[in-house]
C-alpha cells in the first residue's frame, strides 16, 4: 500500500470509521430518554440525497458516539487485549496507513479521534440509490476542519512517488462553483461549506450538487421516509429501506414461503406477513451499558395482516401476561393467542394442507375422545400462553444422565377450570399411553403413572424406573423427562420435568398479585444465556466426547472447540425481543446484552 494509497483511502477510512463507530455504539434506557429520532439532526443531510434512494443510514451524533466509545472500560480492555501497536508493526500496509494519521495529527495539533469526532460533528448519512450508487455525507463542526483534511489528503496523493509520471494524480473539476476532486475512477468528493460530500461516482457527485443548489426536500421530503422515521422511538442510528424493490426478489418470496408452517405462523404471527406486504422498513439502533437496543417498525396495507387477529390483543389495555421466573431459566416466552381462532383459520391459513397437520388431527381425534378439537377443546383456552424453558439440577441420590437436557413446560390458562382439567388429564394418559405402546414395540422401558400432591394441590406424574440402574454412574437419556400435568387453578401446567412444573406452581402463587397483562403486547421472548453457558458446562465431557466422535478429533482439540463454544455463548447475557401493535401492523423491540469485555477471551495466545 503506497502512501498516495492510503491517502486515497484516509477520507474513506475516516468516514467508515465513524459508521462502524455509530454501528457500536448503539443506545440504551437513559440514551433512549434523552436521544433525539435519528433523523431529527440528519434531516437537514437527508434533503441533498435524491428521492429515489432505495436505503439510508443515519447516525445522528457520531462525535458522542465516538466518545462514548472511548469512554467504555470495556472497549478499553479490548483494545489493550488485541495489542494494536503490535498489529501495526507487523502489517505494511497498517504501519503506511498509521503514518498517515500521524502526518495528519501532527499537522492538525490533535489526535485522530477528536479530528474524526470533530469532522463528523453534524451528523452522517449514507444512502444507496439504485444502478450500485453510493454517496455518504457528512457536516463537519466547521468548515475549517474540512478544508484542513482535505487539503491534507489531496497533497499526499501528489507526493505519493507510485504516482510519478501520472498525467494526473489527484484529478480536479468545477461544476456551479463548487470543486471537485477524484483519488481514482471509483471515489469522487466534495467540501461544501461544513459538509463533505463522497460518491463513488463522479455524476453521482454532480446530482448531489445540483440538489444542494436547486434546493427542494429530496429524499427528507418522500413520504414513506417521513413515516419510518416518524415509527421510530429515540436512537443513536436510523436505518430506512424502501422495501418495495425487494420484496419482490424471488429469495425474499421463497424465505416467506418457508415460513408459512403452522408453528412458524402461531409464533410468528404476522410477522413474515407484514415483511412481504411492507411498503417501507425502518430499524432504529442504540446501545447503553453494553446492552444493544433495536425497534423494527414496516409500511404497508394493514389488510395484509388481517388473518392474524387471533395474536392481536382484543381490546386496548389487553395483552399478555408477564413470564413466569423460575430457577436456571434459560428462555421465557408469553405470547397473547387465541388458539380457537388459529385452528380454526387453518384452512386460509395453510390451504395446503400437510400430512404433519393430518396426523395431528387424528390424534387429537383421539386423545380428546372425539370432541371437536376447535369447539370443544381450544375453546377452553383463554389467549394467555406462557412457555418457560429451565436448566435441570439433578443430585446423585436421584441419579444424573449422561447428557442433560433443559426442560420445557407450557402453561395455558383454563375458561373453565374444574370441566375442562379432567378433560387434559385423560387426553394426557392416553398420549402417555400411546408412547409406552411405542417404546414397548421396541424393547424400550415405559413411563410408569402415579399421583402428587404439592402444597395441596394434586397432579400426575410419569417417570422410568430406576430399579435395574447403578445411581453412581451416568444414566441413560430418557431420565431427563418426568413429565407432569398440573392443573393449579385456572392454569394447567404441561412439564416435561416434575421438578419444573413444581417451580412454575411457586411462580404462578409468588405472582399472583401481579399477573396483570402487559398492554398492547402479543409476545415477549425474554432469555439469558449464562444459563445455557451453565449446561454447556453440565455436559462438558458428553459435548468432547461427541466431538470426537463426529469430527475424528484429538481430545485436547475438542476441549478447545467446547471452550470456544461456551466463551462465544458467554459474550451474550439477558435479551427481551417484545412484539406489539405499530399503526395496525406487528412492530419489534429488542434488548441484547453483549459483553464486550469479554471479547478479549477470543484473541490468540501470545
Amino acid at each position: 500500500m503506497r502512501v498516495g494509497a492510503a491517502a486515497g483511502s484516509l477520507l474513506r477510512v475516516a468516514i467508515c470509521a465513524a459508521a462502524v463507530v455509530g454501528g457500536c455504539l448503539i443506545g440504551g434506557t437513559e440514551r433512549l430518554s434523552a436521544a433525539e429520532s435519528p433523523a431529527e439532526s440528519a434531516a437537514e443531510l437527508c434533503k441533498w440525497i435524491p428521492a429515489e434512494a432505495v436505503a439510508a443510514v443515519m447516525v445522528s451524533h457520531p462525535a458522542d458516539l465516538l466518545r462514548k466509545l472511548d469512554e467504555t472500560p470495556a472497549i478499553r480492555e479490548l483494545e489493550s487485549g488485541l495489542r494494536l501497536a503490535e498489529l501495526l508493526e507487523r502489517n505494511q500496509e497498517l504501519r503506511q496507513l498509521r503514518a498517515a494519521v500521524s502526518l495528519l495529527e501532527g499537522q492538525l495539533q490533535s489526535d485522530w479521534k477528536t479530528i474524526l469526532g470533530d469532522m463528523t460533528a453534524g451528523g452522517l448519512v449514507l444512502a444507496v440509490l439504485p444502478d450500485n450508487q453510493v454517496v455518504v455525507i457528512v457536516e463537519a463542526r466547521d468548515a475549517e476542519v474540512l478544508r484542513k483534511v482535505n487539503d491534507f489528503v489531496l497533497n499526499l496523493a501528489r507526493l505519493d512517488p507510485g504516482n510519478a509520471g501520472k498525467r494526473e494524480a489527484v484529478r480536479e473539476a468545477e461544476y456551479r462553483g463548487v470543486r471537485g476532486w477524484a483519488l481514482s475512477p471509483e471515489e469522487s468528493h466534495a467540501v461544501i461549506d461544513r459538509r463533505l460530500v463522497l460518491c463513488n461516482s463522479a455524476e453521482l457527485l454532480r446530482r448531489i450538487i445540483d440538489q444542494a443548489q436547486d434546493g427542494g426536500e429530496g429524499l427528507a421530503g418522500s413520504a414513506q421516509f417521513k413515516a419510518a422515521v416518524a415509527s421510530l422511538p429515540a436512537s443513536d442510528i436510523g436505518v430506512f429501506v424502501d422495501f418495495r424493490l425487494f420484496r419482490d426478489l424471488p429469495q425474499v418470496q421463497e424465505g416467506l414461503r418457508q415460513a408459512r408452517s403452522p408453528l412458524s405462523v402461531l409464533f410468528l404471527a404476522g410477522l413474515t406477513e407484514a415483511l412481504g406486504g411492507a411498503d417501507w422498513l425502518a430499524l432504529g439502533l442504540a446501545y447503553e451499558d453494553e446492552s444493544v437496543r433495536c425497534a423494527l417498525r414496516s409500511g404497508g396495507d394493514t389488510a395484509l395482516c388481517k388473518d392474524f387477529g387471533f395474536a392481536m390483543p382484543a381490546s386496548p389495555g389487553e395483552g399478555v401476561l408477564p413470564n413466569l421466573d423460575v430457577p436456571g431459566r434459560i428462555m421465557a416466552l408469553t405470547m397473547y393467542r387465541d388458539l380457537r381462532d388459529f385452528y380454526a383459520r387453518k384452512n386460509e391459513l395453510f390451504p395446503e394442507r400437510t400430512s404433519g397437520l393430518i396426523f395431528f388431527e387424528n390424534m387429537m381425534g383421539i386423545f380428546f375422545s372425539g370432541r371437536n378439537f376447535t369447539d370443544e377443546v381450544l375453546t377452553e383456552l383463554d389467549p394467555h400462553v406462557r412457555i418457560v424453558v429451565a436448566r435441570q439440577q439433578f443430585t446423585p441420590e436421584t441419579g444424573v444422565p449422561e447428557v442433560q437436557i433443559p426442560a420445557l413446560a407450557v402453561v395455558f390458562r383454563m375458561r373453565n377450570p374444574q370441566r375442562f382439567g379432567p378433560i387434559v388429564e385423560e387426553g394426557w394418559q392416553k398420549a402417555l399411553g400411546l408412547i409406552n405402546f411405542v417404546r414397548g414395540q421396541d424393547a424400550q422401558p415405559g413411563l410408569i403413572l402415579d399421583r402428587m400432591e404439592y402444597q395441596g394441590v394434586k397432579y400426575t406424574v410419569s417417570y422410568f424406573s430406576t430399579v435395574d440402574e447403578d445411581l453412581s454412574q451416568p444414566l441413560p437419556m430418557r431420565f431427563n423427562f418426568r413429565p407432569v400435568v398440573i392443573a393449579q387453578g385456572e392454569d394447567l401446567i404441561l412439564a416435561s420435568s416434575e421438578g419444573l412444573g413444581k417451580s412454575i406452581m411457586d411462580a404462578i402463587r409468588a405472582s399472583a398479585d401481579s399477573d396483570r397483562p402487559l398492554p398492547d403486547v402479543s409476545a415477549l421472548l425474554e432469555t439469558d444465556l449464562a444459563a445455557v453457558a451453565q449446561v454447556i458446562e453440565d455436559n462438558r465431557e458428553a459435548l468432547i466426547r461427541q466431538n470426537m466422535l463426529a469430527k475424528g478429533r484429538e481430545r485436547e482439540e475438542a476441549v478447545k472447540e467446547w471452550e470456544h463454544l461456551k466463551r462465544a455463548v458467554e459474550l451474550f447475557g439477558k435479551s427481551v425481543v417484545k412484539v406489539g401493535v405499530h399503526d395496525g401492523r406487528p412492530a419489534l423491540d429488542a434488548k441484547v446484552s453483549v459483553k464486550l469485555s469479554t471479547l478479549e477471551q477470543f484473541l490468540p495466545a501470545e
